[in-house]
């Protein structure tokens, strides 16, 4: 957002439309992220990963407006959409912002095929805590994004069948998504995911 929308009200496509051409004409399907704040209103707390969501009637309109732009911009181009990268909040707020976010896309493009969650854990009682949340507006998703970082992946394998029961039982017309996952190639302390163990090839 805040790469887009440098000036109030102003919003450029320009560095985006390259990519997403660029992958439909080589049949590449995109999905777009819908994320991050932008410093130029009060109360959109940070514009990259770790950043919460816009807060204050004047964030959250600016929010909706911006939402609302990209996705009449790229209807057409773009079907596949997904939430707020690693959200870190409560799950009211996530499923609150997730809906909100999923109303505004599907206005403009009501075949749009949207993504929720992206959490950075794979945790089955914070995700069926989500899936509460949502409430009868779960059928706005056609899919959950987990991320599971774990130093061996088979020690996931417990969460992640935990995590299909629950996409079944609250949302049986969607399906579970991977999303991020693997180990880092940088050492310690570089702040990325596994972070603190100190890999080797």
């Amino acid at each position: 957002w805040a790469k887009t929308e440098q000036e109030k009200g102003k919003y450029d496509f320009s560095w985006l439309d390259k990519q997403v051409d660029f992958a439909n004409a080589n049949g590449i399907n995109v999905y777009l992220d819908t994320e991050y704040g932008n410093h130029i209103y009060p109360g959109c707390n940070g514009v990259d990963l770790g950043g919460k969501f816009p807060t204050g009637e004047v964030a959250v309109a600016a929010w909706d407006r911006w939402v609302d732009a990209i996705s009449k911009h790229f209807k057409g181009r773009v079907r596949d959409w997904s939430m707020w990268n690693e959200p870190w909040c409560s799950a009211e707020e996530i499923a609150a912002q997730n809906i909100r976010t999923a109303k505004v896309i599907k206005r403009n493009i009501p075949d749009a095929r949207i993504a929720g969650l992206s959490l950075a854990t794979n945790d089955p009682k914070f995700h069926e805590a989500c899936y509460k949340a949502f409430g009868s507006d779960i059928g706005l998703f056609w899919r959950f994004i987990y991320h599971g970082y774990v130093p061996a992946p088979e020690s996931s394998y417990s969460n992640v069948m935990a995590l299909k029961d629950l996409c079944a039982r609250y949302a049986p017309h969607a399906t579970l998504w991977q999303g991020e996952n693997g180990a880092p190639s940088e050492m310690p302390g570089d702040g990325l995911a596994l972070n603190h163990i100190a890999w080797s090839e």
